[in-house]
C-alpha cells in the first residue's frame, strides 16, 4: 500500500513502522540530514597478532594499527575509544604512557603509573575522547605508547602462555565514530 502524505495528513499521520528503509529512495535521508549528536559512521581496526615489545621513550605504534575516517562535516566530532592490554616490566622503575595520535600529531595521552611493587604488571587501559578535527580530509588516528625508563620492556597484547595465561588473549584496538555536530 502506497502512504500518500499531503497538507491535510501531514507527517504525524504516519505510524510508527509504516514506513521502512526499503520504502525510501537512494538517498532521500542524507548523513547531513541527521540531529546533532546522530552517529553517521563507524570503522574499528583491531589487532591480535601477538605480543609486541618496545622500550621507547618516545611516542611509538609498534604494532602499526591504525584507523582511517573521512568526516562528511566540518562540525562533525570523532569520538575516539581505545583499547590496550600491555605487561610493563616496571623492574626498573618504568612508567607508561598511552595515547592517540591524529595524522601523526599527538592528540591525547594518559599516564597509566607504575606498579611499586617493581616486576611484571599486566594492564588493560581503556581511553574514550571526544576529537573535533574540524575537518572533511582524510584523518588517520593511531594507539601509541611509550615507557619512562628504556631500561623497563613494555609488551603490547601479552597472549596467554606463563604469568599471563589468567588475562586471555591480548588486544588492541581503536574505533571512530563520526557525530554529527
Amino acid at each position: 500500500m502506497a502512504l500518500e502524505l499531503n497538507g491535510t495528513t501531514g507527517v504525524s499521520a504516519v505510524q510508527a513502522g509504516a514506513v521502512e528503509s526499503g520504502d525510501l529512495a537512494s538517498g532521500a535521508i542524507g548523513s547531513g540530514d541527521l540531529p546533532a549528536g546522530s552517529v553517521i559512521q563507524v570503522v574499528e581496526s583491531i589487532y591480535t597478532g601477538g605480543s609486541v615489545f618496545s622500550n621507547s621513550t618516545s611516542y611509538v605504534n609498534p604494532i602499526n594499527l591504525t584507523a582511517t575516517i573521512t568526516p562528511i562535516s566540518t562540525s562533525s566530532k570523532i569520538l575516539i575509544q581505545v583499547h590496550f592490554s600491555f605487561v610493563q616490566d616496571d623492574s626498573n622503575g618504568a612508567g607508561a604512557f598511552c595515547g592517540v595520535k591524529r595524522n601523526g600529531s599527538l592528540i591525547f595521552d594518559e599516564f597509566w603509573g607504575k606498579d611499586e611493587t617493581y616486576g611484571q604488571a599486566t594492564h588493560t587501559v581503556n581511553i574514550c575522547r571526544l576529537d573535533n578535527p574540524s575537518s572533511t580530509s582524510s584523518l588517520s588516528y593511531e594507539p601509541v605508547v611509550k615507557t619512562t625508563n628504556s631500561n623497563g620492556d613494555f609488551r603490547l597484547n601479552p597472549k596467554t602462555s606463563g604469568k599471563e595465561a589468567e588475562q586471555g588473549n591480548g588486544f588492541t584496538n581503536i574505533l571512530l565514530m563520526e557525530i554529527a555536530g
